[in-house]
Parts: C-alpha cells; sequence; structure tokens
C-alpha cells in the first residue's frame, strides 16, 4: 500500500482530506482522511518503526468501511497473515507478517488471534520473540501480561527479559 495508491482510492470514495503530518523521528508520516457522511475517520501511517504502511479505522460503520477497503485494495485480513507466519521459514518475513499482525489486530480483544499470536512469545528464535513483543505495543491487550510475566521470568535471552519487563509495564498502564 503506498500513498498514491490510497490517495486515489480515497478520492474514488469521496474521503474529505483532513489532515498530513510530516513523518519525524519520533512520529510517522501520516494522512487523516474522514468519510463523506463524517462518521469514521481513516489514518493512513506510513510506521517507520515497523517499516509497514497501514490504515488505522475509527469511527461509527467500521464493519461497513473494512469491507469496502478489502474488496478495494490489497490489503492482509489477519487470518491469511496467522497463515503465512505458520508456513514462513525467512525470519525477516517472519518478523515482517508479525507486524502486519500486530498493526491489523482489533482492539478489541478476539480470542482466536490471541491464541495464534502468543505462540510467537514462545518461539525458538530470540528476534522473533522481540518483534512479537514490539508488536503488542500495537495490540495493547491486556491479555498478554500473564504471558509477558512468563517470558519476562523464563526466556533465556536478557534482550527478551528485557523487552518483555518493559512491555508488562506499558500493559500496566492501561489497567
Amino acid at each position: 500500500m503506498s500513498r498514491d495508491v490510497v490517495d486515489t482510492f480515497a478520492y474514488n470514495e469521496y474521503w474529505l482530506w483532513n489532515d498530513t503530518i510530516k513523518a519525524s523521528e519520533s512520529n510517522p508520516y501520516e494522512v487523516i482522511y474522514q468519510t463523506e457522511d463524517e462518521k469514521n475517520i481513516i489514518h493512513y501511517i506510513e510506521d517507520h518503526l515497523l517499516g509497514v504502511h497501514y490504515l488505522l479505522l475509527r469511527g461509527e460503520q467500521l464493519d461497513e468501511l473494512t469491507k469496502i477497503i478489502h474488496s478495494k485494495l490489497e490489503v492482509f485480513k489477519i487470518q491469511e497473515l496467522f497463515e503465512l507466519i505458520s508456513k514462513e521459514t525467512s525470519i525477516p518475513d517472519l518478523i515482517q507478517y508479525i507486524y502486519f499482525v500486530a498493526v491489523a489486530s482489533p482492539s478489541n480483544f478476539k480470542d482466536d488471534y490471541y491464541e495464534n499470536y502468543r505462540e510467537l512469545l514462545f518461539d525458538i528464535n530470540e528476534n522473533v520473540k522481540l518483534a512479537a513483543i514490539g508488536g503488542l505495543g500495537y495490540i495493547e491487550w491486556k491479555e498478554f501480561r500473564e504471558d509477558l510475566v512468563k517470558v519476562f521470568e523464563n526466556d533465556e535471552s536478557k534482550k527478551v527479559r528485557a523487552s518483555a519487563e518493559t512491555m508488562i509495564k506499558g500493559i500496566d498502564l492501561l489497567l
């Protein structure tokens, strides 16, 4: 997904441009749109931390908006991402899919997503675990706290334990 693709799509869907935020060291590049009926806000984000581009949706008619986006833009569905993760052997590609799942996860808790994602926290590869822990900062589900405590208490890697501890503190702020 690119700026041009999203901008053309927004124009064709009669979304209203609201704002553009230039990238900085602390903020990603972002374009904010509003649906014509003013019931939904769409953020196109080029996340420089994860290296992914995505849409963040907020509003009253998210199911309908999601269907329109999925029917007209090439975007991953979260179940497709979990299938790719289960088959992937390249660590860099696996990490990329983990980041896609993190930004694609709904804000409300989903048990099946949770079960699939939690497995990544206990992967044998340190970089996969670090990516999965980092991705939790985007998911923000307090249900992962217990798993993070297990990682913090038991993982062999000092980096993984430190990352888990940081994320536990972040989740505690949500509670």
